[in-house]
């Protein structure tokens, strides 16, 4: 046989007297209007938790009551909740419950009826915003009890969740480059090869674990043929060579340092321009 208990937990300071100086008693409550069959406890330090029996309650909706009582015998706020009592189960009683987020029933969790788990739940496949969580017992008839169903919300992560990345050159959209990765940083290295002198635009995103594409990063470049040093400094003097990402590559470069290096974009002189092997 199966007792059905109403459990209750709250702060004894949100119900209590609304004089300072006075201590909490003792406190007291009764279900509906039966005031006259209330139970009065002692108070259990600044909280209160309670196991309310039902089983003499008919089924339907119902009122809690409760408030706190000084030891000068003045009362605090009453607080009164509402909640429902469903039918007995008539086939057997309860052979388990289940449990699911949102719509997806198929991936429900099973509890035995003889278990009280303290519910936790893996959330982390579940999107940031907001959810339902689903639960109903099942008889040993195999019917179902009551949905119970509440909403919670997952915050946004508080590190970058990359999960993958695209590029593409200009609107070269069909030749674009895919690629699974992790973590924060990424260093590329594009070949420009097949473009033709003049400006043109470099594009990339990136995605999370669960799929979703950020918007997308354009920045411009100019290719430029390169016949000797004297097309990126004018005076002769050794310069620094960084990539697109502003790390330095090279430092002190020359006309021959820039021959070895791979076939890229890269920023020299404070311009972007193309390095292509002869």
């Amino acid at each position: 046989m199966h007792t059905r208990v109403l459990i209750i937990s709250m702060l004894l300071g949100l119900w209590a007297p609304t004089v300072a100086a006075q201590e909490v008693a003792r406190c007291e409550y009764w279900i509906d209007d039966d005031y006259a069959n209330r139970t009065v406890t002692g108070p259990q330090g600044n909280k209160v938790s309670l196991g309310i029996p039902l089983d003499g309650h008919a089924p339907g909706l119902h009122f809690f009551n409760f408030r706190a009582i000084a030891d000068n015998g003045e009362a605090g706020n009453l607080m009164r909740t509402l909640f429902y009592l469903p039918e007995a189960p008539a086939d057997g009683g309860v052979a388990y419950a289940e449990s699911w987020f949102d719509d997806d029933y198929a991936s429900r969790k099973f509890f035995k009826s003889d278990e009280h788990p303290v519910l936790s739940f893996d959330v982390s496949g579940l999107m940031p915003g907001l959810h339902f969580f689903n639960l109903h017992a099942v008889t040993k008839g195999n019917g179902q009890g009551n949905l119970f169903r509440t909403l919670f919300y997952l915050p946004e992560p508080e590190h970058t969740d990359i999960a993958g990345y695209e590029y593409w050159l200009d609107n070269d959209t069909a030749n674009s480059v895919k690629a699974d990765c992790g973590g924060s940083t990424l260093c590329l290295t594009v070949d420009v090869g097949g473009l033709a002198a003049g400006g043109h635009t470099f594009n990339f995103r990136a995605k999370n674990s669960f799929g979703q594409w950020g918007p997308t990063f354009t920045e411009t470049f100019v290719m430029e043929e390169l016949t000797g040093i004297d097309g990126i400094i004018a005076d002769g003097k050794p310069f620094d060579v960084y990539n697109l990402a502003g790390m330095l590559v090279v430092k002190n470069a020359t006309a021959s340092d820039l021959k070895r290096l791979p076939s890229s974009i890269y920023i020299i002189g404070g311009r972007k321009v193309l390095v292509g092997s002869d």
